[in-house]
């Protein structure tokens, strides 16, 4: 399962390049806020996992 998820992972960033920086960037600010507040971190998992449904490229690292 998870080297499904690796690879699907790989293949999103030689799709998106330089996008996946930005990516990478938001699940790291995301990692630090959910950090700070229990709260903060329910609300930034429901809202990328919205995100990731819609769009279909947002990766959720845990």
């Amino acid at each position: 399962m998870r080297a499904l998820k690796e690879a699907r992972e790989r293949v999103r960033m030689v799709r998106f390049g330089q996008q996946n920086v930005e990516l990478e960037t938001k699940a790291i600010i995301c990692k630090i806020w959910a950090m700070m507040t229990e709260k903060g971190s329910k609300g930034m998992k429901s809202k990328m996992m919205e995100e990731r449904e819609g769009e279909g490229k947002w990766a959720i690292r845990s």
